[in-house]
C-alpha cells in the first residue's frame, strides 16, 4: 500500500493534491483516525455514498486521479502503480489558461482598448523593451496589453488577422471589434506609437464636459461633484 504522505512530500511541490475519502460506514470515527495517523491532507466522509457511485468504488483502499484541466484520467488503480501514474501526469504540460476574456472584461471596465502583441516571447522582447517612458505610459494608459501566440489562440489569430509567422499587433474594441493591426513595423518606436494614438479611444473634451454638468446640475437644482484623476 502507497505511503501518500510521502508522495505528496515527493510531488507536492510539483503540483500533486492529495485528498481523502472516507465512506459513511464508520463516518464518526474518521476524525479520531485523522489524528491517530498524523494525515494532514483534507478528507471528508462520502455523504450517502455520493462519491463511491459517480467513481463505481468496488474496494478499499482505490484510487483516481485528476489532471490539471479537472479530468478523471486514471481509475481504480492499483497500488503498485499509483506512483507511476502520478509522475506520468505531473510531466504532462499544464493546461493553457486563455487570458483573453479577463482581458476584454478589464478593457470594458475601465473604457480601454485592447492591444494584441502577437508572437513568441523572443519576438516579444524586443517589443517590450521598447514600452518605457511616453511610449509605455500610452501603452499602458489608454490599452488592456495581450501578449498571444497563435499556437495557443489559433483561431483568434485567424480572426484578428495576425498572420503566420513573425511579431504583429492588432487593436480591438472591449466588445471583440478588430480595429487595427500593425505587422512590419511593430519593431519600430515610431510606427508602433502612431499605431496606438490612431486607434486609441479618443478623449472627451473636458471644459464641454464641465459646461454640461453645470447647466444640468442648475437645471436640476443640484450640487456637482467633481472627481479629478487619471483619464482611464
Amino acid at each position: 500500500m502507497p505511503k501518500l504522505k510521502e508522495l505528496r512530500a515527493r510531488y507536492g511541490d510539483q503540483g500533486l493534491v492529495l485528498i481523502g475519502i472516507h465512506s459513511t460506514k464508520d463516518a464518526e470515527g474518521m476524525q479520531a483516525f485523522v489524528e491517530a495517523k498524523g494525515i494532514d491532507y483534507p478528507v471528508a466522509i462520502d455523504l450517502e455514498d455520493a462519491t463511491k457511485r459517480a467513481y463505481a468504488v468496488d474496494s478499499y483502499p482505490d484510487y483516481y486521479l485528476i489532471d490539471r484541466a479537472g479530468k478523471l484520467r486514471v481509475a481504480d488503480l492499483a497500488n503498485g502503480d499509483l506512483e507511476r501514474a502520478v509522475i506520468a501526469l505531473l510531466g504532462e504540460p499544464a493546461p493553457y489558461d486563455s487570458p483573453v476574456p479577463a482581458s476584454f472584461k478589464r478593457a470594458a471596465k475601465k473604457n480601454k482598448r485592447v492591444l494584441v502583441l502577437w508572437g513568441s516571447a523572443q519576438d516579444r522582447a524586443g517589443v517590450d523593451g521598447q514600452l518605457k517612458g511616453d511610449l509605455r505610459s500610452q501603452a499602458t494608459n489608454e490599452y488592456e496589453v495581450l501578449r498571444l501566440t497563435r499556437a495557443n489562440e489559433p483561431e483568434l489569430a485567424k480572426r484578428w488577422r495576425a498572420g503566420e509567422t513573425g511579431l504583429a499587433a492588432c487593436v480591438l474594441a472591449a466588445d471583440g471589434t478588430l480595429l487595427g493591426n500593425l505587422a512590419a513595423d511593430v519593431a519600430r518606436p515610431d510606427r508602433l506609437r502612431q499605431f496606438l494614438a490612431t486607434h486609441q479611444i479618443p478623449q472627451k473634451d473636458a471644459e464641454a464636459l464641465w459646461k454640461q454638468a453645470k447647466q444640468q446640475a442648475l437645471a436640476q437644482q443640484k450640487n456637482l461633484l467633481v472627481h479629478l484623476g487619471a483619464p482611464w
